[in-house]
């Protein structure tokens, strides 16, 4: 009886772990398909190398991520300039904008070049990419070639994240090439560390946070031009990602990092969408004028009213009445109209991160919505977390989907050392229940425990 008894309990037993077994194999396969539609990561320990060893870092990790990196970028080139604009802004613009980048990213880009394969001759489309070309597509910003889209930003009471959520879509002009180089970059300075959202080997920021929990977003307000307009670059002027590298590794936020930027002058008009672990604001900077903060309740020009309580929207123009470069495309209308229709939450009914998310992902107006076929990434922040939601349009071009989760950017140091504690405990607990077993086996209590259950 007792022999039919115990085989009963192996079967049982048997069937349980292989139920069990199966569970974790479907576990492991859904695991593994949203891991491989995450953007690699590219981390830099930063703290002790130097300018130029961290450009070694940054060129080889690229490398190997995308093997074929050099002839991606220059067939990203080659669809968004033509032979002869290229020509033209390496011979009119390159050598003013090149001053403009200090020494220490000098060397980075130096060593960046050093590790790839770098052609001698300037052409577009050849298979190779040449120093200027590696140049011009970190000042694609600044060369008629910026990125646009849309910010949102929840604070106060109309936020349930306990602070504010921010987010941006990132419309840029892409291509499979460029697609298939997206990557996180995550500096690790010593003053703390800084996350960049783009392109595998590009130096510059475009959309990025730091430790401290303050984001920032570069969003175009250029005057919309179907030509490529060739200015003469001021010489007190700055570059806008390196700039935007620089303060997230200097400042932890919104009023230090809007300071600091009120007294720099830039190349190009834009918008800055600035966020912190307790408020939300928008710098707005007009070419040959002083950089003006946004903030909810700010006045906006003709056509553009905003009532929305703790919660605000950029698009690819300035809408302080009293600024240059004012909206001129319907677009940029019917989207701010659009924004100010979805974001209406309030203290009754505060925003949760997935809802604002959905916002970013809406479609309404086809060529004009808010997600279009020119969004490359939707990114959706929370500084209190550091959880980062983010969606990136695939080589293939499957279009932007829901938003992935990321949580291990930036392990809060907190979270970190509690996890420390509980491995801790559960080794003191393994420690223990060894030490009980080994005082079971010295004694007559196993032996009793055998004849039990065997």
């Amino acid at each position: 009886m007792l022999i039919v008894k115990a085989d009963y309990l192996i079967v049982w037993w048997l069937l349980h772990v292989g139920k069990i077994s199966i569970l974790l194999m479907v576990v492991c396969i859904h695991t593994a398909e949203a891991v491989s539609s995450k953007l690699p990561i590219i981390r830099i320990s930063a703290s002790e190398l130097t300018p130029y060893a961290v450009g070694l870092e940054i060129g080889r990790q690229s490398k190997a991520l995308f093997h074929d990196i050099e002839q991606r970028y220059d067939a990203h080139l080659q669809t968004v300039l033509s032979q002869t604009q290229f020509e033209r802004i390496v011979r009119q613009q390159l050598p003013a904008l090149l001053k403009k980048i200090d020494k220490s990213d000098q060397q980075a880009l130096q060593a960046v070049r050093s590790v790839w394969l770098i052609a001698g001759e300037n052409k577009l489309g050849d298979g190779r990419l040449s120093a200027d070309e590696y140049y011009v597509l970190n000042l694609l910003p600044e060369l008629g070639v910026p990125p646009g889209g849309v910010g949102i930003g929840v604070f106060d009471q109309a936020s349930a994240e306990s602070g504010p959520i921010v987010g941006r879509n990132l419309d840029w002009r892409h291509t499979p090439d460029l697609r298939a180089v997206q990557a996180i970059t995550v500096y690790e300075y010593p003053e703390q560390r800084v996350v960049s959202l783009g392109f595998a080997g590009l130096l510059g920021v475009l959309t990025g946070f730091n430790e401290q929990g303050l984001f920032v977003a570069y969003i175009n307000a250029a005057a919309h031009t179907p030509y490529q307009q060739l200015r003469q670059v001021d010489a007190t002027s700055q570059l806008s990602g390196f700039e935007l590298r620089n303060i997230l590794r200097q400042h932890a936020s919104v009023p230090s990092a809007w300071r600091a930027m009120s007294r720099v002058p830039f190349v190009v008009s834009h918008s800055v969408l600035l966020a912190d672990r307790n408020t939300i604001k928008v710098l707005e900077y007009s070419v040959g004028q002083k950089a003006q903060l946004r903030t909810w309740d700010s006045a906006t020009r003709s056509g553009y009213a905003w009532d929305r309580v703790w919660q605000l929207a950029v698009i690819d123009c300035h809408v302080l009445p009293n600024i240059g470069d004012p909206c001129q495309h319907l677009r940029d209308q019917v989207r701010w109209q659009r924004l100010r229709t979805l974001l209406n939450f309030h203290p009754t009914q505060p925003a949760h991160a997935r809802a604002v998310a959905d916002i970013l992902l809406d479609t309404r107006h086809q060529a004009v919505a808010l997600l279009n076929d020119q969004t490359v990434q939707s990114q959706l922040y929370v500084p209190a977390t550091q959880h980062l939601y983010l969606s990136a349009r695939s080589a293939q071009d499957q279009g932007v989907s829901s938003h992935q989760l990321y949580t291990d950017l930036i392990p809060n140091r907190l979270t970190s050392s509690i996890n420390m504690m509980f491995i801790a405990i559960g080794i003191l607990v393994c420690l223990a229940c060894a030490g009980v077993v080994w005082f079971a086996r010295q004694t007559q209590v196993f032996v009793e425990l055998r004849k039990y259950f065997f």
